[in-house]
């Protein structure tokens, strides 16, 4: 969480397991939003799921608008196409996939939006048959 430049707060992340908490504690109107209060009873909700909660101190902009990207793309040091356009990277996992780990690879660069984005990361777990080859 944190504050932002319009008054509101945000908020950066939740995990997974958290995640169905959340939505049904704010199904229920727990947290009052775009008031003085919201980031007050959002603790008090995080507090009440035994959630980990990091308060930021930085005021960020809010990104409710596309010229809003470019803002953030500056705070994180970023251009803004590698905010709209990031690099994915792919980890493949493999133990003696020698036959068939070509074809996987060029079906991968084959369907990537942007191959040029892709970093691909081969993680051999020991094979016996080439594969890391």
């Amino acid at each position: 969480y944190g504050p932002a430049q319009d008054g509101g707060y945000y908020l950066v992340g939740v995990s997974s397991s958290a995640a169905s908490s959340w939505k049904d504690l704010l199904s229920d109107s727990l947290i009052t939003f775009s008031v003085a209060t919201t980031l007050e009873q959002s603790l008090a909700v995080a507090e009440r799921i035994a959630a980990k909660v990091h308060v930021l101190p930085e005021r960020l902009s809010d990104v409710d608008e596309p010229p809003d990207l470019q803002h953030v793309a500056e705070v994180l040091g970023l251009t803004l196409q590698d905010l709209v356009n990031p690099q994915i990277s792919v980890i493949i996992p493999t133990y003696n996939e020698a036959a068939v780990i070509e074809n996987t690879l060029e079906m991968l660069m084959q369907r990537a939006r942007n191959p040029e984005r892709l970093e691909v990361v081969i993680v051999d777990a020991g094979s016996a048959d080439g594969t890391a080859e």
